[in-house]
This record gives C-alpha cells, structure tokens and sequence, in this order.
C-alpha cells in the first residue's frame, strides 16, 4: 500500500487542533480586523459596531488573563497591552470617522494614548512601534476635523512624520496607507485655513504625497482598485485647489482622475468607495456651477449608501454638500 499522506503530515504546523495554545484574545483580534475591513469596503454600521464589540470583547478577556494594565510600560506583557489598546484606537477612530462626533473621537485618542504608555515594550519592533504612532496620528486626526482645531492636526502631522520612519516603501501598502493619512491631514488643514496662500502648498503637498503612494503602489502591482481610491483622494485635493485659485485646469485634473477610475469603482459591489466617488463628483459639478448634475449624482451616492447599510460617512458628505449649495 502507497502512504498517499507522507507529504501531508510532513507539512503540518500542529499535530491536532486542541495542541493549540492561541489566546482568545488573539482570535477576536482576528475578527475585529475582518469585520473593520468589511465595514471599510461596504460601509455599513453592522460590520463597524461588531469589531467595535470583538476589541471590547478581547481588551475584557486580555484584562481577566492578565490583570489590569501595568503602570510599568516594562512590565511583563506590555506588548500585548500596546497592541490591545492600538487596537481598540483604530476601531474608535473609524467610529469617529463614521459619525462625525467629537466624544467619539476623544476615545479613540484616550486609547492611543494608553496604546503609546507601551511603546518602549516594542522597542526592536518598527512596525509595532509605527502602528502605535500611525494610530495616533489618525486619532488626532479625526478629533482635529471634529472640533476644527489646526493645533490638533499640526501635532498629528508631526506623529506621521515620526511613524512614516518605521513605514517606509519596502511595504507598499503600509507606506500608501501613510502617504494617505498625510494627503488628510494637509486636506483638513487647508479646510480650515482662510488665506488662499496660505491653502494652496498645502493642497500642493496633499497632491504630491498622493501621487508619491501611487507609484509606490503600481510598481508593486497592487491592485487597480487601492490605486483608483487614491485617484478619488486625488481628485478631491484637485477641486480644493480649483476652488482656492480659481482653476479650471485643476477642475479638469480633477474630472480627469475620476474619469479615469469610473469603471474601477462604480460598480456597486463595493458601495463605500462607489459612493464616495460620486459625492466628489457632485462636489466638482456643484463648484462648476451645474447643480443637476450634481444633485444627480449625489442621489446615486445616496442611494448605494442607503438602507439597508446606511453609511453615514458617505450621507455627512452629502448633506454637507448639499447644505453649502443652499447657501
């Protein structure tokens, strides 16, 4: 008789299931990161509300296993606290994002700042230790565009810029998901800087960072839709700065882009990003001076975000659109 198995059981990492030694923890971990992914492509509150319930679930369950969080960040399993915590920030941050609330973005800046008491117990990790600043400066970020606060958003760039250190290049996707975070925070400072000399470089730089995590992203042949997604963020820094100066070439740049990733996106398989293209193109229709269009498309957007996923991200978009229109 043929052993057909040899290669098989020569190849396996654990003899039987219950020889797993995996913290419970762990494996929420796992499901609050599908559930955080789910909730990005598709939007809905359902997937967002049950990673925000895994993170609680396994920060209860770490806290039972261990005890309390240590004072001392040395102490004997401060990594698993500083992952813990990030985790939790991150969660927050897009509950924040998702609903525009300043309570909520608070939260996610009170847990990355549990998350970096333990940053020295990753000393000799980069990536954990630019997970925990790239978290704080999203956190930052989102409080500083909800309460509109330039010194919030100042103090998240200059975290960034000490997170981007440890996520360079090597790792596309983590260093687009940088260069990203910048192009929002130098988009949320031109927001709410009054002088057009003083929005235009930092639009300027937005755009340059975006086109920056692009190449990054093609020469690793990722896929066409995380390029197509910057293509939008791009789009949106061209309409700000054809609003701030006034051009019809940066309008253009901005149809152009859209234009280009239409066909990527506008399938509705993946409402979220869908619906965000076309609020951005009702918003260059809008600054064009053609509200049918725009109010067109931001029904479209509407209607992919709507019930039964109900993103609010993409409905706050719209109605504050909507809302400066009428105004």
């Amino acid at each position: 008789t043929i052993d057909t198995t040899a290669d098989w059981r020569r190849d396996l990492q654990v003899m039987r299931d219950v020889d797993l030694d995996t913290p419970t923890e762990d494996l929420r971990g796992l499901l609050t990161d599908s559930f955080l992914a789910a909730h990005r492509l598709w939007g809905d509150q359902v997937s967002l509300r049950e990673a925000e319930r895994h993170a609680l679930t396994s920060h209860a369950e770490l806290w039972r296993r261990l005890g309390p969080p240590p004072q001392d960040p040395l102490a004997p399993n401060g990594d698993r606290w500083a992952y813990d915590f990030n985790r939790l920030a991150e969660v927050q941050t897009d509950i924040a994002r998702f609903t525009g609330t300043e309570d909520a973005a608070r939260l996610a800046l009170a847990y990355s700042d549990s998350a970096l008491h333990f940053v020295t117990a990753l000393t000799g990790n980069p990536s954990g230790h630019g997970s925990l600043l790239f978290e704080q400066a999203r956190a930052r970020e989102v409080l500083g565009v909800a309460t509109a606060d330039l010194s919030q958003l100042a103090r998240a760039q200059e975290v960034l810029e000490h997170a981007a250190v440890y996520r360079e290049a090597t790792r596309p996707t983590v260093y687009a998901e940088t260069c990203e975070e910048r192009a929002r925070i130098a988009l949320a400072q031109a927001h709410l800087t009054p002088r057009t000399t003083a929005r235009e470089p930092r639009l300027q730089q937005a755009g340059e960072v975006v086109r920056d995590a692009q190449r990054v992203l093609r020469a690793a042949a990722a896929s066409p839709r995380a390029i197509a997604r910057l293509d939008v963020l791009a789009g949106e820094i061209q309409i700000e700065l054809g609003v701030t100066l006034r051009s019809r070439a940066a309008f253009d740049s901005a149809e152009a882009a859209f234009v280009r990733v239409e066909p990527v996106l506008l399938p509705s398989d993946l409402p979220r990003p869908a619906a965000l293209l076309l609020v951005q193109r009702a918003r260059l229709a809008s600054a064009l001076g053609d509200s049918t269009t725009a109010r067109t498309r931001l029904d479209h957007a509407l209607e992919i975000a709507g019930a039964p996923r109900l993103d609010s991200l993409v409905i706050l978009q719209a109605s504050a659109l909507r809302t400066s229109r009428r105004r």
